[in-house]
């Protein structure tokens, strides 16, 4: 399995172990490409305890569009994925699900559908309320 590392101020993905001379699909090369990203676990009452969920809230960042895919997964179950598009410019972007959904751990999967331009991301939030929580 191949690993794949983006660059932060630049507008490039790597391939880990390969060299610079591996780079490819520069934004505005016209390649399209797409990413998936998954987050940590998020365990707002420890392994144990419950909470209900109730949205998952997604900050970024854009040049030119963007079209993204967004799949929680709730105690190893994945939800419905739930799709945002836009298009312009913007130096912040945000989306939010709503989910109401009672579980230990919250993950997401982060899907970039369509490569339109350079994009960022900067926050995950969830927000919960705590059912049982251990010590």
């Amino acid at each position: 399995m191949a690993l794949f590392l983006g660059m932060f101020g630049g507008s490039q993905i790597l391939r880990y172990g390969v060299g610079l001379t591996q780079i490819e699909t520069p934004f505005g090369s016209g390649v399209p490409y797409s990413a998936s990203l998954g987050t940590w676990d998020f365990l707002p009452a420890q392994e144990v305890g419950d909470v209900v969920y109730r949205s998952l809230s997604l900050s970024f960042g854009y040049t030119n569009g963007y079209s993204l895919g967004i799949t929680p997964v709730v105690d190893g179950v994945s939800l419905v994925e739930s799709q945002f598009n836009g298009v312009g410019t913007s130096i912040a972007g945000q989306c939010q699900i709503f989910l109401g959904v009672r579980g230990t751990r919250l993950s997401a999967q982060i899907r970039v559908i369509t490569q339109m331009g350079q994009i960022s991301f900067f926050n995950l939030q969830v927000t919960s309320a705590a059912i049982r929580q251990w010590p």
